[in-house]
């Protein structure tokens, strides 16, 4: 088996960027930054999703290298994204499938805009399975739930919405 000797994150990315082999990479900018804050700002203000993050002291062997194919991540990469977060009316729910058929599967969403109720998409994530059991009631209608999500889809719905928790300090016409 061959031995790669361990490098730091840097020069490792700019040594395969100048091979051959390192063809198929393409990276928009090698960027660095001190804090979160200073990340998240330059995320927002390029209009990116997130950002795949290499820890700047992190080193790689060359199994490392490739994504292709792999399940996992190399231990010194991260992805990161933005998220957003809102509350919205529980204005329908459904059982769930497989092991939770008997409890709540996912709640449809919406938020009070311009004093009209708009549907914003269905949730089933974030539930743990004891909320699950007492939420699968028609008790859960018109309640309000903070959800985490990604973005908005052009027709306005929820990209990758998560449950956070229940709202029971907030009424359907606070949300939006």
């Amino acid at each position: 088996e061959e031995v790669w000797h361990q490098e730091p994150m840097e020069r490792l990315i700019n040594r395969v960027l100048m091979t051959p082999e390192g063809d198929f990479i393409h990276p928009l900018q090698l960027l660095f930054c001190e804090n979160e804050k200073e990340l998240r700002d330059m995320i927002v203000e390029e209009g990116w999703e997130g950002a795949v993050l290499f820890l700047r002291d992190g080193t790689m062997s060359k199994d490392d290298i490739s994504f292709a194919g792999r399940e996992r991540r190399p231990p010194v990469c991260f992805k990161y994204k933005l998220k957003a977060e809102g509350d919205f009316v529980v204005l329908a729910w459904s059982h769930g499938t497989g092991r939770n058929m008997d409890r709540l599967g996912q709640v449809s969403l919406g938020e009070e805009v311009a004093g009209k109720m708009t549907e914003r998409g269905w949730c089933g994530t974030g539930f743990s399975d004891r909320q699950r059991e007492e939420l699968a009631t028609d008790g859960i209608l018109g309640r309000v739930v903070q959800v985490e999500y990604d973005d908005l889809t052009p027709d306005g719905k929820l990209l990758f919405p998560r449950f956070v928790r229940m709202r029971d300090d907030k009424s359907a016409e606070e949300t939006g």
